[in-house]
């Protein structure tokens, strides 16, 4: 016979993916991006910074992040690519902050994994030709495509590439422009 009192209670720790522990599967990533006008003819990079937070699912990634650029000068552009009433707005010195989120769907490789995703977001972008400076509401729509590989223990490297449709909002109709913007960052898994 089985004495009841002497039982004792078990509970087990949920499986968060295979072969890694819970809580290992999200942590914070910083990089640099670029973004041209090469849908233009364009090729000069505008610089900045990335920064966000990696939520890895048993299907997807959500990624909230938030991104800035600025440009020296995009007053170089040919003229022939400044004749478009679009373009006219984004010429100039020109920063870009925005807060953004992506979504992807990982294909795990190994210590590698590639993915295809979108990302939507919204910010601020500031444009002056040297007399006049204006400040615009902008939101942009991107289909991305994305590399990660692990370095060592709970730390990798990603690179993604996104083709986005920025408008911007500010002055009597809405602009709009595609922008080639390229991330490289590290990351970590906490």
């Amino acid at each position: 016979l089985v004495e009841v009192s002497r039982l004792d209670r078990s509970t087990y720790t949920p499986l968060a993916r295979k072969g890694e522990g819970v809580g290992r599967i999200s942590g914070p990533f910083v990089g640099l991006t670029a973004q041209t006008l090469v849908f233009y003819g364009f090729n000069e990079a505008a610089p900045g910074f990335i920064a966000g937070w990696t939520f890895a699912g048993r299907h997807a990634t959500i990624s909230p992040r938030l991104s800035a650029t600025w440009s020296p000068s995009w007053n170089d552009l040919p003229e022939y690519s400044r004749r478009g009433s679009q373009l006219m707005s984004w010429i100039g010195d020109r920063s870009i902050i925005t807060a953004d989120v992506r979504a992807a769907s990982p294909l795990q490789l190994g210590r590698t994994a590639l993915d295809l995703g979108i990302v939507v977001g919204a910010g601020g972008s500031r444009v002056s030709d040297g007399l006049v400076t204006e400040r615009y509401v902008v939101a942009h729509f991107d289909l991305t495509a994305g590399i990660r590989s692990q370095l060592w223990n709970d730390s990798y490297v990603g690179a993604e590439v996104a083709a986005q449709t920025y408008v911007s909002f500010g002055q009597a109709s809405a602009e709009h422009l595609e922008l080639l913007t390229t991330n490289v960052y590290f990351g970590v898994r906490l």
